[in-house]
């Protein structure tokens, strides 16, 4: 209810980014309630209008609400593409963080979309039989912790390129 109300209350005062941020919200706790219809309603209009504000925070979450509602639902190949649009939103966000720490401390905080990505692969296999979501869960899993080394690594000063081949560090420039 209180959600409902803040809702209206930005709606009247023309508030776009409250009403996207409110409109997620409920989204969150209508999917949380098992109301998955409804949840996909809320997030599908928050996420036009963070993709309308340039919001890309906002933008990858309500990718992420999205999936989860699909998986309810019962839209595996639909939920699939939500994370998959929202981990590449992540991966984008994160890459232009400034200073490995921030990046550290960002990542940490996205690791919900790894983890559901691969849940919506395996499912995917488990109702198709396709190897290929298998392979591709691996590869996702991979990603994110190559991503969480490498910033640990960084975060420590590690260098990367000490003691590794000329002719390979050419190959990398």
């Amino acid at each position: 209810d209180y959600l409902q109300q803040s809702l209206d209350l930005r709606r009247k005062i023309g508030d776009k980014w409250g009403i996207a941020n409110s409109l997620l919200n409920l989204g969150k706790v209508q999917e949380e309630n098992g109301r998955f219809t409804e949840s996909r309603k809320s997030t599908d209009e928050a996420n036009i209008r963070a993709i309308e504000l340039g919001d890309r925070r906002m933008e990858a979450e309500s990718f992420y609400q999205l999936a989860l509602s699909e998986k309810r639902l019962g839209n595996l190949d639909k939920a699939i593409l939500n994370v998959a649009r929202g981990l590449e939103l992540v991966e984008t966000i994160r890459g232009e963080l400034i200073g490995s720490e921030v990046r550290y401390a960002y990542f940490s905080t996205v690791q919900s979309f790894y983890e559901l990505y691969i849940d919506l692969l395996f499912s995917s296999f488990e109702k198709s039989g396709d190897k290929s979501a298998v392979a591709k869960a691996l590869e996702i899993s991979e990603r994110s912790r190559s991503r969480t080394l490498n910033d640990l690594l960084r975060q420590a000063n590690v260098n990367l390129r000490q003691g590794v081949d000329a002719v390979l560090l050419e190959k990398l420039q």
